[in-house]
């Protein structure tokens, strides 16, 4: 796109998305005429997504973990050395992305006792979020007290041998009051190299939108 033309651009989406009066919501300009100017440019990143739905976290569990929390048969989402970002993360949204089945039969079966099917509850989807009341390093002790809160078993020691991360820091995330979103927001992929149970924020424009979506919908319930 040549400057000139990209910059005319940009003042006719101002002109256009500019308030008629006083009372407007300022924010709500702001967030209009950068969704303009993104579908006009998607490379041009606006500093109202970095601030706003950017710093928003999303974890990716197979669609039996990720229906198991929103149902809140476990209620601990354990990980691993975990940035700063997602250290402080605390009082947010935690949005829930699905991957596929861990296992495909008995995990269609599972989700069909909730009166869930792959059309409600799909695959590569946002399904939901919940708020993050806390966020603490495990030691062998609190693990073991949490085995009902996190559904890990007993042992810190043992769950990171199982997982390869024997040297690595355990943290726990407590999370409350799960949002069902209806419909779900589908065709979602995590970014290249997230696997299940690990925590992501958005990195293109699609996810931005997702998220915004998302965050954004008319909940089924509270």
């Amino acid at each position: 796109m040549r400057k000139v033309g990209y910059l005319s651009t940009l003042k006719d989406i101002t002109e256009k998305y500019k308030p008629k009066n006083s009372k407007l919501n300022f924010s709500q300009y702001i967030k209009d005429f950068y969704t303009q100017v993104t579908r006009v440019n998607p490379n041009e990143y606006s500093a109202y997504h970095q601030r706003g739905f950017y710093r928003h976290l999303a974890v990716s569990l197979s669609i039996e973990e990720a229906l198991g929390m929103l149902m809140g048969e476990y209620t601990t989402l354990v990980i691993f050395d975990p940035i700063n970002h997602e250290l402080n993360y605390k009082n947010s949204k935690l949005l829930i992305h699905t991957l596929d089945f861990y296992n495909s039969e008995e995990g269609k079966k599972y989700i069909d006792s909730y009166e869930f099917n792959d059309q409600t509850f799909p695959s590569y989807a946002i399904v939901g979020w919940m708020a993050v009341e806390k966020i603490f390093k495990y030691d062998e002790k609190s693990f073991a007290a949490d085995k009902d809160l996190h559904l890990l078993g007993e042992s810190l020691l043992n769950y990171k041998n199982s997982c390869g991360y024997e040297g690595s820091d355990v943290w726990g995330i407590v999370l409350k009051k799960p949002i069902f979103l209806n419909p779900p927001i589908c065709n979602v992929l995590q970014p290249e190299g997230i696997n299940n149970g690990e925590l992501w924020g958005a990195e293109d424009l699609s996810h931005l939108e997702a998220f915004d979506i998302a965050l954004q919908a008319k909940v089924e319930y509270e």
